[in-house]
């Protein structure tokens, strides 16, 4: 039955993340993640993906109670740690943001490793939102350091802003051009350095990234 479980749990995870791409969807993914935690209250991942689909849909207060959760089971998983400190953020609570990145960085293995950009890149946001613009640059310079290949780090170094709006990504983590979500919220995070391009801005979130299957 346990074995029964794990699969019907992890199908429905699966669905809901094709769902995160389909414009209009998320309210249907969500109700596939609480099929899915009905079976598996325990399941870590499938609080996060609650959390990914709150924050979506601008609902933070509800995206930091999911990922709670999540961080109750799995206090030392690097993805929990960053969307904890990337909703805590978007509430302005920027200390505890950046302690709570601070351990998802600490957290990150070899097996985490397509996550750095995006913490990275959370992480200035943060620091520039405080106006601690010098520091968000350094860790921009880290971030590339880190992820050379990354164009996200670089603009944002470059001197875009970073508006609070979530959009996504596919698995392999290439921007999609438009975001596929229905509405943005509001652009107040100020910039992280001065604009020196016309180039289109990073958004204030560029990660609403897909999870791997498998995980529990």
């Amino acid at each position: 039955m346990a074995s029964q479980d794990a699969t019907a749990v992890e199908n429905l995870l699966e669905r809901a993340r094709e769902l995160l791409s389909e414009e209009g969807a998320l309210g249907s993914a969500n109700a596939l993640v609480n099929q899915a935690l009905a079976l598996r209250p325990d399941s870590v991942t499938a609080w996060v993906v609650k959390c990914q689909i709150a924050s979506a849909q601008g609902d933070d207060f509800s995206a930091l109670a999911a990922i709670e959760m999540a961080v109750r089971r799995a206090p030392h998983r690097a993805e929990a740690l960053y969307w904890r400190g990337a909703v805590l953020g978007d509430l302005e609570r920027n200390r505890e943001a950046l302690r709570a990145l601070d351990r998802a960085f600490a957290a990150v293995t070899a097996d985490d490793a397509w996550l750095l950009e995006d913490l990275f890149y959370e992480k200035a946001c943060v620091l520039g939102t405080m106006e601690l613009r010098d520091e968000a640059r350094r860790v921009l310079e880290d971030g590339l350091g880190r992820c050379p290949s990354s164009s996200l780090l670089r603009l944002a170094l470059g001197g875009g802003r970073t508006p609070r709006s979530r959009s996504l990504f596919e698995v392999t983590g290439e921007l999609i051009s438009e975001p596929t979500l229905s509405s943005p919220l509001a652009t107040t995070a100020p910039l992280l350095t001065t604009p020196v391009s016309d180039d289109p801005a990073p958004p204030r979130r560029p990660a609403l990234k897909l999870l791997r299957g498998g995980m529990p």
